[in-house]
């Protein structure tokens, strides 16, 4: 018998490749969406779209069989956009209909949820341990806010019902289909044009991981993850930021100049709060993308896809 899969937001860029993998791996999927349009190309008999925005939610049930397999919770507005990003209401509203998915995923007699968080909660998490508002905040703050909160409520949620819980925290996903203004496209899309790339300093650790182990290591978690457990899904050997944007800018160029510091900051997340070895022993999952091969393939599909005015 098929396994069946609930993907919300499956036309991002995370949801679509993970919509992808999960038909080829032989799910029935059901692809929760805000435009129909965006999954056209992806046409399989094994694949369902259903077209809702948040307000559509409480009908969601009505859409899909009971006794669903998996539900992945990727559906969030203004996740890019900085005005967006520092938008409270939005924000906290994302974290609302979070718990409306994991309650629907409960009515269906889902066997596991799997919330899609970032990072950058843990940007959050020094910031309470700090209790020091005195600097500017980043928008960002706002929005790694509402994924903490989202999660907070699923989790308390999943304490009651058969349906199990796991949060998978994120770092800067890159690859192609990504059509954001991200450090990474707009590094590569200079470097391809000869164009010097202005960075932060670049001292503190940073990860950066290809979509092809994103959307496998979340196949991992929801096939092997233990229950109600979150998991890094991330390199076990964190570099720097400078470390890892020269080497990309070796890979596509080494002759262009990489200007770290030309920004004041540095954005840098504090990775001793994470357990960067979980999944790894829990599913046997690492992340194993050759890192020269996944910048070339996201410099291709960039420059066939015009990013940034690329010839």
């Amino acid at each position: 018998m098929q396994k069946t899969i609930v993907i919300t937001g499956a036309n991002g860029f995370i949801g679509r490749h993970l919509t992808k993998k999960a038909i080829d791996l032989g799910y029935v999927v059901y692809a929760v969406v805000t435009d129909k349009e965006g999954l056209a190309d992806l046409s399989s008999a094994s694949l369902h779209v259903i077209e809702a925005t948040y307000d559509d939610f409480c009908k969601l049930p009505d859409c899909l069989p009971e006794g669903i397999e998996y539900f992945v919770h990727l559906a969030w507005q203004g996740h890019w956009q900085k005005q967006l990003q520092g938008s409270y209401e939005l924000q906290l509203l994302n974290a609302v209909y979070a718990g409306k998915a994991f309650e629907n995923a409960q009515s269906l007699k889902a066997e596991k949820f799997v919330y899609v968080t970032t990072v950058n909660v843990f940007e959050v998490t020094s910031l309470l341990e700090k209790g020091d508002y005195s600097s500017s905040l980043r928008p960002g703050v706002l929005y790694a806010l509402g994924k903490v909160a989202g999660e907070i409520i699923c989790g308390y949620l999943s304490s009651s019902g058969v349906t199990s819980f796991n949060s998978v925290c994120l770092p800067m996903a890159y690859g192609p289909g990504n059509k954001s203004l991200m450090v990474p496209n707009v590094c590569i899309s200079k470097l391809m044009q000869g164009i010097p790339v202005d960075l932060v300093k670049g001292n503190g650790q940073y990860d950066l991981v290809y979509i092809d182990d994103i959307v496998e290591g979340l196949v991992a978690v929801l096939e092997r993850g233990q229950r109600n457990k979150s998991y890094y899904l991330g390199h076990q050997d964190i570099k720097t930021f400078k470390e890892i944007f020269h080497s990309i800018g070796q890979i596509l160029d080494p002759t262009v100049k990489m200007r770290f510091g030309a920004y004041p900051g540095d954005n840098s997340i504090d990775f001793s709060h994470i357990d960067l070895n979980a999944l790894a022993v829990d599913t046997g999952f690492v992340c194993h993308a050759d890192f020269a091969k996944s910048i070339f393939k996201t410099a291709e599909w960039l420059k066939a896809n015009d990013y940034l005015g690329i010839k």
